[in-house]
């Protein structure tokens, strides 16, 4: 099953992602793209804690565990 999570960012990108229930795959579209290097910065300090609750959430529903690699 795959889910999809939307994140509207105070810094002005929209990030969409779809998450695979079964493999863990993650993947994002950003809106607008690309993004330019300051509103990467702006947006990472809401981006990378709604991503981790993602993957938190859905470690404690099914056991399982993956491991992030950021920068």
């Amino acid at each position: 099953m795959k889910t999809t999570h939307i994140l509207r960012t105070r810094s002005g990108p929209v990030v969409t992602a779809t998450f695979d229930e079964t493999t863990a795959a993650f993947t994002c579209a950003w809106d607008p793209w690309p993004l330019t290097p300051q509103q990467i910065e702006a947006m990472l300090p809401e981006y990378e804690p709604w991503r981790n609750a993602i993957f938190e959430e859905w470690s404690r529903r099914t056991g399982k565990k993956v491991m992030l690699i950021t920068r």
